[in-house]
């Protein structure tokens, strides 16, 4: 079944898309590529091709496409373009493999496919999506998903060597994180074996803190300190942030 949307003309481009519901892969071809190849004599200058419910495999989804543009009287003067949706997590490979069915070249212009995508963008834009819609991206999203391209990395992978007793506290010091966090880190698998190599004997030890802020007045620092070697305590207050209030006291 094909519905064909959006036909405007006035000297404009006018996009020609062609509505499925996944039986256009079951449908009678030769009537698609007449359809189609009328569109193009009213002046369509772009022909969609969705997988709109997004169950389409790839290899059958570049087989249409390429099957359309050997057909379709008319098509080299018209722009092919595709719309898949991930339903199945498959949009990026079957958006992929029409490219590949048309045997594509070029960087912005492949032999009638026009992708008018900067790859750089994606990233940012999809962040800009994210906090302007407050959904966040799922980890395992392909491509700008927090897990796309990482590999686990374990202990050997960071460039460490570490003895026996050393990889057991470690071991033990990662289990604890994972209790707290959902998700660790290379950044905290570093911190924590930074941490158990260095054993750097501690000199100050934070005793309190308390920050005051609001709209009325100045934002102040309270600190705390005791030094571990002779147990005295040292206090400074600081307007601004704490680490002022700190180096007041660190610096004497």
């Amino acid at each position: 079944m094909f519905y064909i949307l959006s036909v405007y003309g006035g000297g404009r481009k006018s996009p020609i898309s062609v509505q499925d519901d996944m039986r256009v892969f079951k449908s009678d071809k030769k009537f698609l590529y007449e359809i189609l190849g009328e569109v193009i004599k009213a002046g369509a200058t772009t022909l969609t091709i969705p997988d709109t419910v997004g169950i389409a495999m790839p290899w059958e989804f570049g087989k249409l496409v390429a099957d359309i543009k050997a057909n379709t009287p008319g098509i080299e003067n018209v722009i092919i373009s595709a719309h898949c949706h991930n339903d199945f997590g498959l949009a990026v490979a079957n958006t992929i493999e029409v490219v590949m069915a048309l045997k594509c070249r070029g960087r912005d212009v492949f032999d009638g496919l026009y992708t008018s995508i900067d790859t750089k963008h994606i990233f940012n834009s999809s962040k800009m999506v994210e906090e302007y819609t407050n959904m966040h991206v799922q980890p395992y999203k392909a491509l700008v998903g927090a897990n796309a391209f990482v590999h686990e990395s374990g202990i050997h992978q960071l460039g460490y060597r570490l003895k026996e007793d050393e990889v057991e506290n470690v071991f033990l010091n990662f289990k604890a994180l994972a209790d707290k966090k959902r998700r660790v880190t290379d950044a905290d698998l570093i911190a924590i074996v930074s941490n158990e190599v260095t054993q750097v004997e501690s000199i100050w030890k934070l005793s309190d803190i308390q920050v005051t802020c609001g709209t009325l007045g100045l934002s102040t620092a309270t600190v705390r300190l005791n030094i571990t070697i002779d147990g005295s305590t040292h206090v400074a207050c600081s307007v601004g942030s704490v680490f002022k209030a700190v180096n007041l006291i660190v610096k004497v």
